[in-house]
């Protein structure tokens, strides 16, 4: 019974070490589950966003070639699910792990928009496309919909609808995309980095004092309407910056608006007489 019992868990391992690299030998699956587990969090504990490239490899059920990073099922592309398109001729349609390498943009950018290290980094996207694919994945992989399938499937949509969902969450906001993009070259922005830019600090320092001493509605959203201004603006730089290719210039704006998304959310949190709190 124990035997019957762990059966799921290693086909689950074998899947994702599939995807994790093809030059695991298959006899690797056959050690006790222990030392699996430690294979396992061995090649996934990178994480999916890392600049790791991706490597092709077989599907853990037939054993196709899995050659693209948005092949979400076994013959069945990100591409082909948001046209509505079936699986090919080749394929058995089963669903992948996420694999190591696996970049946001692989999944809900179109092809045209490349994501890599080598190449000019995407910022500028169509919010509402990105939406729009966005569902038509979730539907497809939510693990509601496969809960009359094995438990290496139920665990492998559970995965697919994790990434898809965090893919969603960071790619529509200007500020956790840039963070994204330049976390793929090495240059990440943490929540507690910051300038020696006394211009910067000085001006930050006035709009907390504004809002501190606001008496009234009115009066924050007009607080709130400038900083609105500022973080368009700011924005508006970053993807020139990105453009250009600029990641140093980006890294700087990218803290900038930073402090002005945390004003932003001082000024959700505005009550009379409130002290502003700012991470900065």
């Amino acid at each position: 019974m124990q035997m019957l019992a762990l059966r799921p868990q290693r086909q689950l391992l074998q899947a994702v070490l599939l995807a994790a690299s093809p030059r695991i030998p298959v006899t690797a699956i056959r050690q006790p589950l222990s030392t699996a587990h430690r294979l396992y969090l061995r090649h996934h504990q990178t994480h999916p966003n890392s600049a790791q490239p991706f490597q092709p490899h077989h599907c853990w059920r037939c054993g196709a070639n899995i050659t693209s990073p948005s092949e979400i099922f076994c013959g069945r592309t990100a591409e082909d699910i948001e046209a509505s398109r079936d699986k090919g001729d080749e394929g058995c349609g089963a669903i992948q792990p996420v694999p190591p390498g696996a970049r946001y943009g692989n999944v809900l950018l179109p092809r045209s928009v490349v994501e890599t290290k080598n190449e000019k980094l995407p910022f500028d996207i169509d919010v509402g496309a990105l939406r729009r694919r966005f569902l038509r994945l979730q539907q497809a992989v939510h693990p509601d919909g496969f809960e009359q399938k094995s438990e290496t499937e139920k665990e492998l949509s559970d995965q697919q609808s994790s990434f898809i969902n965090k893919a969603f969450q960071t790619l529509r906001d200007p500020l956790a995309r840039a963070k994204y993009l330049l976390n793929q070259v090495d240059m990440k922005v943490e929540e507690s980095s910051s300038l020696d830019d006394p211009e910067l600090l000085m001006e930050v320092l006035e709009v907390r004092e504004q809002l501190e001493e606001a008496q009234s509605d009115e009066e924050v959203a007009q607080i709130g309407k400038e900083n609105e201004g500022r973080m368009e603006e700011t924005i508006s730089k970053l993807s020139e910056a990105f453009a250009d290719g600029d990641m140093d210039r980006a890294r700087t704006l990218t803290i900038h608006l930073q402090y002005w998304a945390n004003i932003k959310r001082a000024i959700q949190e505005w009550e009379p007489g409130k002290r502003v709190e700012l991470k900065h």
